[in-house]
């Protein structure tokens, strides 16, 4: 249960970040580069499979990206995050 609220906070971090930057909403927050950097050293390669077979090839970006921090960020940090992106803090 708390992996999937972690998930869908990121989701909603992205979603608010797109928003004030006026990109895409399937565009991640971490520059392209870096999030395969991250993906490529951090995720299970089952995850990342996982994301491929689910989810058509415009939406890996931010699945892999909320998959990443889902399981790399803080509680604390992910909470930041959202503050920052979402409330303006």
């Amino acid at each position: 249960d708390h992996a999937t609220v972690r998930h869908e906070a990121i989701h909603s971090i992205q979603h608010c970040v797109n928003v004030a930057r006026g990109t895409a909403a399937n565009t991640s927050v971490m520059d392209i580069d870096t999030l395969v950097e991250a993906v490529n050293n951090e995720l299970p390669e089952s995850v990342v499979t996982f994301v491929k077979e689910s989810y058509p090839p415009e939406h890996w970006a931010i699945e892999l990206e909320a998959n990443l921090l889902e399981r790399s960020a803080t509680a604390e940090e992910i909470a930041e995050l959202f503050t920052e992106a979402c409330v303006g803090g």
